[in-house]
């Protein structure tokens, strides 16, 4: 496993909003989708830390079977992360990372690496979303939602070209933030992500950043 946090991890997670009604002439809804990605960008850029829990859901078009994780995620600049939902936890303080696996029982430890591959957290999915000129490119606003009881802006993203699926984003007015993203796969399979108990820059101590190992799991040390 190799790990990289950057910013640009940070570039999209989503909420539902409030069922507010938000027209727009029709010929202006485009532009003004471009506009709301810039603000998220912007909000991105100025990210010091991230505190949420998430749901995420996938459903197979086949079969029609669902499968739903729910975990908590908390990221602090630079290069510290935490998720955790009941198959795994993954800790990184910025210097090493913690990978448990429940189903094996065993945690492993290796030193963290910066510039190795994507970190597979929440933002692995969201980061696509928006992190890319093309998607605002292609951007359509489409109205707002309520969801969770906050008002958010619907946005329409398209297809994306690396994944070949169809992409809509909610966008939370207020943070300026990405709170949900709803992914329809090529194959006909649906993704869903929403990120709940949103928190922006709020103090994170560096402790939540190190993990304390479960007696009797087994420790595969990776260290050098």
């Amino acid at each position: 496993m190799k790990i990289r946090i950057r910013r640009r991890l940070l570039a999209v997670a989503t909420i539902i909003g409030v069922g507010a009604v938000f027209s727009l002439p029709v010929h202006g809804a485009d532009k003004k989708a471009r506009e709301i990605i810039g603000n998220v960008r912007k909000t991105v850029e100025n990210l010091t830390t991230l505190s949420c829990s998430f749901d995420q859901e996938y459903v197979w078009k086949e079969t029609g079977r669902a499968r739903t994780i729910s975990g908590t995620l908390r990221v602090k600049e630079p290069n510290r992360l935490r998720v955790e939902y009941a198959a795994q936890a993954i800790v990184v303080d910025g210097k090493q990372v913690w990978w448990y696996i429940a189903k094996n029982n065993q945690v492993t430890i290796q030193n963290f690496e910066e510039g190795d591959d994507m970190f597979p957290t929440p933002y692995g999915i969201f980061r696509k979303y928006i992190a890319g000129e093309n998607a605002s490119g292609k951007a359509a606003l489409e109205g707002t939602e309520s969801v969770g009881g906050r008002p958010c802006l619907r946005i329409h993203l398209g297809s994306n070209p690396e994944t070949q699926a169809d992409i809509t984003v909610w966008i939370d007015n207020e943070f300026k933030f990405p709170l949900k993203s709803v992914e329809k796969l090529s194959n006909g399979d649906v993704m869903t992500y929403v990120l709940k108990e949103l928190k922006l820059n709020v103090p994170i101590a560096d402790s939540v950043f190190t993990y304390e190992i479960p007696d009797g799991v087994d420790v595969v040390d990776m260290r050098q």
